[in-house]
C-alpha cells in the first residue's frame, strides 16, 4: 500500500509540470519604425519563484501573450532604432537563459544580431554613466533625448546642465495609471577588445532619469523608445 501511494505522488508531481503557467508580467514595448511589428521586452514571474526576461518581436495589433513568455528570441541590446529595413543587435552569451532560445528571422527585415561575451577588464566611461539623476526638462531628437538641468542624487557627485543619451536601450516607467513618467533608464552597448586575447567583448553604461516636473507618457514618441504596457497579471 505504500509503495502504491508512493507511486501516486510521483505521477503526481510529473503531470503537473505539463499544466500552464500563469505569469505576472512587466512589459515595454519598442515600435518597429515603418512596420506592423513591435519588440516587446518582458519580466515575468510565475509559480514557484520561477522568472524569465527576454525580448520577442510580434506583431503590435497582435500584442504579447503569455506563450510568448517562454518563445523570447536571441536579442539583448538594439545597436541602433529599429526600422522595417533592419534590426541590428546583440545579445550576450554569458546569459545562460538565452542560450535554448531561437534567433530572430523575420521575412521582410534583415537581421543583424550577433552574440557576444561579457568584459569585465578596466575601462574608461564618461563622468555621468553609471550615474541617478533629477531633471527639469528634455528633449527628444531622432537619434537621441537631451536631458537639462541635471543633478545628480548621490552626494558629493557632479551635477551637468546638459546630458545626451543614444535611443534604442530606452526605458519608460510610469505611474499606476500608465499616463506619467515616473523614471527612464538608459543602457548604451560598448565594444572592447581584451587585450590578452584580442576579443570584442561588450558591456552596458547604465544612467537612471527621474523628471522633477510632471511628464506625460504620450509626450515621447514611440520609436527608439520601450513605452511601458499596462502590467499584465495572471495572464493565460
Amino acid at each position: 500500500m505504500k509503495k502504491r501511494i508512493i507511486i501516486l505522488i510521483s505521477l503526481l508531481l510529473s503531470t503537473s509540470c505539463f499544466y500552464d503557467t500563469t505569469w505576472d508580467i512587466q512589459l515595454w514595448e519598442q515600435k518597429i519604425e515603418n512596420s506592423n511589428l513591435s519588440i516587446f521586452k518582458f519580466d515575468a514571474s510565475g509559480g514557484r519563484d520561477s522568472m524569465i526576461s527576454g525580448m520577442k518581436i510580434l506583431k503590435s495589433k497582435n500584442g504579447f501573450n503569455q506563450k510568448d513568455v517562454t518563445s523570447s528570441e536571441k536579442l539583448s541590446y538594439l545597436l541602433q532604432i529599429p526600422n522595417n529595413n533592419e534590426i541590428k543587435g546583440v545579445y550576450r552569451l554569458d546569459n545562460p537563459s538565452i542560450q535554448n532560445v531561437k534567433g530572430v528571422n523575420l521575412k521582410k527585415i534583415n537581421t543583424d544580431i550577433k552574440g557576444y561575451h561579457d568584459y569585465h577588464g578596466k575601462r574608461k566611461q564618461a563622468q555621468h554613466i553609471n550615474g541617478h539623476y533629477k531633471f527639469k526638462t528634455f528633449k527628444e531628437t531622432r537619434d537621441s533625448i537631451i536631458f537639462y538641468s541635471n543633478n545628480s542624487v548621490y552626494v558629493n557627485d557632479i551635477d551637468f546642465k546638459r546630458i545626451s543619451i543614444p535611443k534604442g536601450n530606452v526605458y519608460l516607467m510610469s505611474s499606476r495609471d500608465n499616463m506619467n513618467v515616473t523614471r527612464i533608464t538608459s543602457e548604451t552597448v560598448v565594444f572592447m577588445k581584451e587585450e590578452k586575447t584580442g576579443e570584442v567583448k561588450i558591456y552596458t553604461e547604465h544612467i537612471v532619469f527621474d523628471p522633477i516636473n510632471e511628464i506625460k507618457l504620450n509626450e515621447f514618441t514611440n520609436y527608439g523608445i520601450y513605452k511601458p504596457v499596462k502590467k499584465l497579471q495572471a495572464i493565460k
